[in-house]
């Protein structure tokens, strides 16, 4: 009988990202190649050069977004030697006294 329903196996999680990998991958060439299809349909020559660095751009910022670098707000950093406050510190004492 296999684990419970909630754990995935190793094999289910490889074919997950494959299958990302694969949709990125075809995010970045399917505009270059429809481009490339209207250059030679309107005889420009410009489309699909648009078409496949459009689909650059897409592609790394899709794969941004899947690896969680896009979108979350990091604490800042602080300088060497510099103190942090505390969570639990009040903000009433940056507050001028009346």
């Amino acid at each position: 009988m296999a684990g419970p329903p909630d754990e995935s196996s190793s094999l289910a999680l490889g074919m997950a990202w494959v299958s990302r990998l694969i949709a990125v991958s075809l995010e970045m060439v399917v505009p270059g190649i429809a481009g490339h299809w209207l250059d030679t349909r309107w005889g420009t020559q410009f489309l699909a050069i648009i078409g496949f660095v459009f689909g650059a751009v897409l592609g790394v910022w899709h794969l941004l977004v899947m690896v969680g670098a896009v979108g979350k707000r990091r604490p800042p950093q602080s300088k060497p030697g510099e103190r942090r406050k505390s969570p639990e510190a009040s903000d009433s004492q940056d507050l001028p006294k009346p």
